[in-house]
């Protein structure tokens, strides 16, 4: 079950995070939004060069054995689709414009 997260008032520049990949290469991403799904802490992360919100990534967030803070990708389908659905109801909130 998916927990909602209260939504913040925006802040005027994002977080940057500078993220290394598996080849040592460092790509700095956006945090556009976090959440709590199941228990567990994602975020939402944009590459700063990129604007096309297709290319946002979900990240689960961990803390390991000597207190630092890691980021792995999200590849099980679904647990992808649960995070997937949290982030999409934070960012496309739905309004049915027939309900009266």
């Amino acid at each position: 079950m998916a927990e909602k997260v209260e939504k913040t008032e925006a802040q005027e520049e994002s977080p940057i995070l500078t993220l290394v990949d598996e080849k040592g290469r460092e790509e700095d991403y956006e945090l556009l939004a976090e959440g709590t799904v199941d228990g567990i802490l994602y975020y939402a992360v944009l590459p700063v060069c990129e604007q096309d919100v297709s290319q946002m990534v979900y990240l689960r967030v961990r803390t390991n054995a000597g207190g630092d803070t890691e980021f792995e990708t999200v590849d099980d389908d679904d647990e992808f689709d649960r995070v997937d659905d949290f982030f999409n109801d934070l960012f496309f909130d739905e309004v049915d414009y027939d309900r009266k």
